[in-house]
């Protein structure tokens, strides 16, 4: 997907550079993710397909990131078990988005 080098036109973050760093020896790298202290995911898509961006651009893909770790702060996207409130009650890091709560390594300390 990522033929060649990727030219870079932006800053990116930690999910980002990890699959821009995978696609340089591996170009048909489609996802890059984090699971660390938290998690996020980033993709590549066809640019024609991303309608939020007014910006005219030549590039054909860009890299989307997600920021999925963010998602279902209020509790109610995603089914909670009882363990999931043992985890948040007991948790150093309760109140999380579910995502990074969940998945994340933080919250298992």
């Amino acid at each position: 997907m990522l033929s060649g080098y990727p030219s870079l036109a932006a800053l990116i973050n930690d999910t980002v550079g990890t699959l821009l760093a995978h696609a340089y020896s591996n170009p048909g790298t489609y996802i890059g993710a984090i699971f660390g202290t938290g998690t996020n995911g980033a993709y590549v898509e066809a640019t024609e397909n991303i309608k939020s961006v007014d910006v005219a651009t030549k590039a054909t893909r860009m890299i989307v990131n997600t920021e999925w770790g963010n998602f279902s702060k209020c509790k109610r996207d995603l089914p909670v078990t009882i363990f999931d409130n043992k985890l948040d009650r007991e948790s150093i890091v309760c109140a999380l988005s579910d995502m990074t709560h969940y998945m994340g390594t933080l919250s298992i300390v």
